[in-house]
Order: structure tokens, then sequence, then C-alpha cells
């Protein structure tokens, strides 16, 4: 799971209730937060999202590239056993 630190939509407070929540259920997870990151990182329009509405997001190019390879990664390793 990847997650913006700074994240005001979904606060980490949230992400934390949703990692025990994981833990008590003994589900195998991995979160990635990147600090200073908004919502919405991995969306090139984001800024003109925030802009046009005020939104608190914002795309991060490193975040979504790294993202992306990390998610890659993940199902190349599900999928080609």
């Amino acid at each position: 799971m990847y997650t913006g630190g700074a994240d005001k939509l979904v606060p980490s407070d949230q992400v934390a209730g949703l990692v025990k929540e994981m833990q008590d259920a003994e589900v195998d997870l991995t979160l990635v937060s990147f600090p200073g990151v908004l919502h919405s990182f991995t969306n090139p329009s984001a800024d003109k999202i925030a802009e046009k509405f005020g939104m608190p997001v914002g795309y991060d190019e490193e975040a979504a590239s790294r993202s992306w390879d990390g998610t890659m990664r993940f199902y190349k390793a599900i999928f080609t056993q």
C-alpha cells in the first residue's frame, strides 16, 4: 500500500487504523508512506485539480514512479510463480 505522508484526505491516524486492522487480521501488508506527498500523487492532473478546486492534492513524479515500480514488482511476483 502506498500513501502520501502529507495526505489531508486520508490522514495518518486513518492509515494507522488500517494498518492495525490488517495486523489484527494477520494480513501480510507492506505500507510505504512518502513524506511530504499529498493525495492523488500518481495523477499528473492533480495539480490542475488543486488549482481549480483548492483541493489538498498534488502530483509527485518520484512517488508516482516508485509506487508504480513497486506495484509492478508485486504483480510480477504473484503472477509469475
